[in-house]
């Protein structure tokens, strides 16, 4: 088990400013987020609660460009610690929360060899980005609990896509 230390940097660019720009990540690219390589079937990066300095995991990227439409897309593979069907989560943009509530990953019935890994869809507003640098982050809303245990979301590989308009 280790911490996930590299600096990463995920850039959203299109060389005339226009267009799909589609960038994918992995696991090892949450920061902030426990990274582990082997283990629940595929490398993952576990959201902890709060006590555990362990409480989110964040993805950074730049944008360089101007949105086209008012929102973006995040695909993330996921799932939630056996035990806490309503795992209580948020979901930050630049600091500014878009979504709290119920973590949309599937729950894990603690068996080794069944974990549900699942894809999650969101749509995410533009009006939070910014030119430059920018940060995703899944934090962790319960404030006690124990490293390596329950509550806890992991989250591994994805996909972020934007649509860049012309003249940014």
């Amino acid at each position: 088990m280790e911490e996930s230390t590299a600096e990463s940097s995920l850039s959203v660019n299109d060389a005339d400013g226009s267009g799909t720009v589609t960038l994918d990540f992995t696991a090892s690219d949450w920061q902030g987020a426990y990274y582990q390589e082997t283990g629940n079937m595929q490398p993952w990066s576990a959201v902890y609660a709060q006590s555990t300095g362990y409480g989110s995991g964040s993805l950074s990227f730049n944008v360089d460009g101007t949105p086209a439409s008012d929102t973006f897309s995040l695909s993330v593979d996921g799932m939630t610690s056996e035990n806490w069907p309503e795992m209580p989560m948020a979901l930050l943009i630049n600091g500014e929360e878009v979504y709290e509530g119920t973590s949309p990953f599937p729950t894990w019935n603690g068996v080794d060899g069944e974990q549900p890994w699942a894809t999650v869809n969101v749509d995410l507003p533009t009006s939070v980005l910014q030119q430059g640098e920018n940060t995703v982050t899944f934090v962790n809303l319960v404030d006690q609990g124990e490293f390596s245990r329950p509550p806890y979301i992991l989250l591994a590989g994805g996909t972020l896509t934007i649509e860049l308009g012309a003249g940014g």
